[in-house]
Formats: structure tokens, sequence, C-alpha cells
């Protein structure tokens, strides 16, 4: 990818790198290049800025369990008429503990590699959770039909090889080094 390209994504979303913020070699990390095409970089782009923002609101907005006036009123209740009844007794309590438990911090994010392999989007991080591990599959899985060189998803086709996703038009002007090029299965 272009360096101007990756220059933007790392001023955009710095919550991505901020553990590099301390590094004091003469150039970064090299785990960290944008090893791909520029067509993706919308994709990268859209994709950093779902997890950015999804980090975000989880910051401001924290999960929190059921805190219903309701239930912190009535539970007390429920729980002296079920006092002798052990197996109710047993399970509002676990409701009780359920209703005060903390809520989850914020996943945290480290971005290690942006790669291609196999034809396909890596997107390679420390931290997260499971919505920000969909939201990397989805990426992955768009990469697949969109042309690593210019971005369109039209005409999509893979080389053999060194395998690349690449339309036939980007094919053509001989962006790749290889002479063949089959389309996918739409």
């Amino acid at each position: 990818m272009k360096e101007e390209l990756e220059e933007k994504l790392i001023k955009s979303y710095p919550r991505f790198f901020e553990y590099l913020k301390d590094y004091k070699g003469p150039t970064m990390p090299i785990q960290f290049g944008f090893e791909c095409g520029d067509g993706w970089y919308v994709l990268i782009d859209a994709l950093m800025d779902t997890i950015n923002s999804y980090i975000e609101s989880k910051e401001k907005y924290p999960d929190k369990q059921i805190s219903s006036k309701f239930w912190r009123n009535v539970l007390p209740v429920v729980q002296k008429w079920f006092k002798n009844n052990n197996f109710f007794y047993q399970r509002l309590n676990k409701f009780e503990r359920w209703l005060k438990k903390e809520a989850l911090p914020a996943p945290t994010v480290e971005l290690n590699q942006v790669k291609e392999k196999f034809g396909g989007l890596r997107f390679y991080i420390d931290g997260g959770d499971k919505y920000i591990d969909g939201m990397i599959s989805l990426a992955e899985d768009m990469s697949y039909r969109t042309c690593e060189m210019c971005g369109t998803s039209k005409n999509i086709g893979r080389t053999s090889g060194w395998i690349t996703t690449i339309c036939k038009d980007c094919f053509d002007k001989g962006l790749v080094n290889s002479k063949n090029w089959k389309p996918i299965n739409e």
C-alpha cells in the first residue's frame, strides 16, 4: 500500500498504534507494514472505523446487566417468600449475583499486521472480543470479492501461482506477474 495511505490510516486511528508511540527505532517495526494493494484501502479504513466506533461506544456506554429499580426492590421480597424453598432460593441468589455483576471494560486492540495472503486480506490484532473478531472475518471475506489493486468488485478473478484477487482490467494492465487469470464463480 502507498505510504501516504498508510500514514492516513495511522493518523485517523491512533488507538490501534498506541503501543508504537514509544518506539525509538529508525523506522517502524517490520511486522507493522500494510502489505497489500491500494485497492483494499477502503475496506481496511471501513474496518478500522467500525472497530474504533464500537470501542468508543463501549467506553461511553459500557454494557451493564439489568439494573432495573424494579428488580433491586422486588428481589429481597421474593427471596423472603422462597427462603424455605432451597431450589428457588439458590436460583434467586444466582440471579442477584448476576444483577450486581460489573460491566465488562471496553476491549483494547493493538494492530500487529495487515497483509495479503492466498488472495485475501489478513488483519492481525492483539486484544478485541468476539464482535471485533466478527468484523474482521467479514472484511477478510469481502476481500475475496474486491480487487486488491483498484478496489472494484466487478469482474473479479484470481491469478495462479502467487494468488492475487484482481479484476480483469487490472490484470490486463499487467499489474501482477502472472500469465493466468481465472474468474471467480459468482
